[in-house]
């Protein structure tokens, strides 16, 4: 019993190590994305930015758009978490509803107008910004089933689910617009 202790102890710091050269990557990446671009950024010079060998970057990114986009990396999950645990008298839409408006509030301002820029700007993005909508359309749809409990509300939930999704993503692009017409 005494060995399996000593032996989980490393795997935690190692964890921990390893998250934190994954933040060291992600936040060297957006300050070389904000100053130069994301064309222009390579993938050497956010390794060394971060203080890491090129070939470690590649040991938690398979490419650049995945760094640019790896805030989102949990997003669905903690997001749907957070449907499944709000209150149970909230409706489906409720629960949806305030969970991102919640998350929304604190997403610093310029973070969110940086990677929303950054998405608009970066058209090899636009692909994997799609895939995040559909997978959190897919972790809502299972999350509002989840709350309903009810057999045969399945195309409900995920229609539900579907509509807030595409209502935010809309929102974020009148958002984004509106931002950069100097209209907030």
């Amino acid at each position: 019993m005494q060995q399996r202790q000593e032996d989980e102890a490393p795997r935690g710091k190692r964890a921990l190590h390893k998250g934190q050269i994954r933040q060291r990557l992600l936040e060297a990446a957006y300050n070389l994305f904000m100053k130069n671009g994301f064309e222009r950024t390579t993938i050497d010079e956010i390794a060394r930015e971060a203080g890491v060998s090129r070939r470690s970057v590649f040991r938690y990114f398979a490419t650049k758009e995945e760094i640019a986009l790896g805030w989102q990396d949990d997003l669905e999950a903690q997001l749907a978490r957070e449907i499944r645990n709000r209150p149970a008298v909230e409706s489906v839409s409720e629960a949806i509803l305030h969970t991102l408006e919640t998350w929304m509030r604190a997403l610093p301002l310029d973070h969110a107008i940086f990677l929303s820029e950054l998405l608009a700007k970066t058209p090899r993005l636009g692909g994997y910004n799609l895939e995040k909508y559909r997978n959190l359309e897919k972790a809502f749809g299972d999350a509002a089933l989840e709350r309903a409990k009810t057999p045969g509300r399945e195309f409900e939930a995920r229609l539900t689910a579907t509509l807030i999704v595409s209502a935010w993503r809309f929102g974020n692009d009148e958002w984004l617009a509106n931002n950069r017409a100097g209209h907030p």
